[in-house]
């Protein structure tokens, strides 16, 4: 609280609006801020696959959680690469699975087998699909 204090005592013409929004006055605040009081974003960049059906619901959710930085259109899936806030992960993840009913897979950049999740691939048993329950092949 101190170090901000202090950021605060260095930026000459500083008011305070009571009449203007708290996040315009917060944003102007932190560009002038500046070298002062350097602050850092905690972000993290991964690649969201889903398929190609999927992709105006899936999109539309990715920017209000998250920020796309490309869109790549295959024969039948479309992979963004996003960037969003690591408190932001349960959000991103509730959105991917509410917009594609859990048809994608994400993946973080630099990441290794662990850091993907999405819903289980058709055919490893993890889905609430209906299968053929007690139905032999023959």
């Amino acid at each position: 609280a101190e170090r901000v204090n202090n950021a605060l005592s260095t930026i000459k013409g500083l008011k305070i609006d009571p009449f203007r929004s708290a996040e315009s006055q917060a944003l102007e605040l932190v560009k002038k801020f500046g070298t002062t009081l350097p602050l850092v974003k905690n972000e993290v960049d991964g690649i969201v696959t889903v398929p190609i059906a999927h992709s105006g619901q899936v999109s539309g959710a990715l920017r209000k959680v998250c920020r796309i930085r490309k869109e790549t259109f295959g024969d039948e899936d479309v992979k963004y690469e996003i960037s969003w806030l690591t408190n932001d992960y349960e959000r991103l993840v509730e959105a991917l699975t509410k917009s594609t009913k859990g048809q994608f897979e994400l993946k973080t950049e630099g990441g290794d087998a662990g850091s993907s999740t999405g819903a289980p691939s058709p055919g490893d048993g993890g889905g609430k699909g209906k299968g053929k329950k007690g139905k032999k092949k023959g």
